[in-house]
């Protein structure tokens, strides 16, 4: 058996900068397997930029996140917890056109693999429950691992990660004092389920981009770290109000500046 190591990223939202930054950060890692987690328009100002990026790049393995189901459908309409109007919702869609929708419309909802006996579940967040193929439960603000437990009990796995509330977030479904670590920092599969939200590539406050590698040990043992790089949005907000984008300014200051829980 070899060892294992996986990319991951999460929550583009039309933020090309920070996706040419990040892809150039994983690639430094010679990684087997890369994916991201969902959402890769809306909010940024990069739409159909960000979808030919991932289309030409397919070592990138997508997942369906909410944004792009929206797109696929050609849904406009405002969710209740969400400050994205209808009207740039609609720029989006208008600016990203229909050449890729029947690609995103095969992403899948989770990609499942196993590696060296340690299962894990990669998907945008817990399907719902009364839904399950066509929208995500609502975001827990304040999730504990018995709300996880249940919000993800259709999703099997050793180890489940996610994206969509774009902050990051580690929380351990079960603790068992013993079975010890088995080296600083690495973990074992019997010490419970982990859940790992990677957070959003770009979608914050910060000028650096941040993705998550996860490794995989020849015993099925594992451990992640976040890795980060610079880059600067400012360019693009400038011209997301240079072409008046609808609600530009809203959607900078309440997505990207308004983001700290990084």
């Amino acid at each position: 058996m070899k060892k294992y190591r996986i990319g991951i990223f999460s929550d583009t939202h039309g933020n090309l900068p920070a996706l040419i930054a990040v892809s150039k950060l994983i690639k430094q890692y010679n990684c087997d397997e890369v994916f991201h987690l969902g959402d890769i328009i809306n909010t940024g100002g990069y739409p159909k930029e960000c979808l030919e990026f991932f289309h030409q790049n397919d070592w990138i393995q997508c997942i369906m996140g909410n944004h792009d189901k929206s797109y696929v459908k050609g849904t406009t309409k405002q969710n209740m917890r969400s400050f994205i109007k209808e009207e740039h919702t609609a720029w989006q869609y208008d600016k990203a056109g229909t050449d890729y929708v029947e690609w995103v419309s095969r992403f899948p909802l989770e990609i499942y693999r196993e590696w060296n006996g340690l299962s894990v579940a990669l998907t945008h967040y817990a399907k719902s429950k009364v839904y399950p193929e066509k929208t995500w439960e609502p975001i827990e603000d304040k999730p504990t691992a018995e709300i996880f437990d249940d919000m993800f009990s259709s999703i099997k796995g050793d180890v489940v990660i996610f994206g969509h509330k774009h902050s990051f977030l580690e929380i351990l479904s079960k603790s068992n004092d013993d079975i010890a670590l088995v080296g600083e920092g690495i973990y074992n599969k019997l010490q419970g389920r982990r859940y790992i939200e990677t957070g959003s590539v770009g979608s914050h406050a910060y000028p650096f981009v941040c993705a998550i590698i996860f490794e995989v040990y020849t015993d099925g043992s594992y451990d992640y770290k976040r890795i980060t790089a610079p880059y600067n949005p400012k360019p693009m907000f400038e011209e997301m109000k240079a072409l008046k984008i609808p609600f530009a300014e809203d959607i900078i200051n309440h997505y990207f500046y308004g983001n700290t829980d990084f």
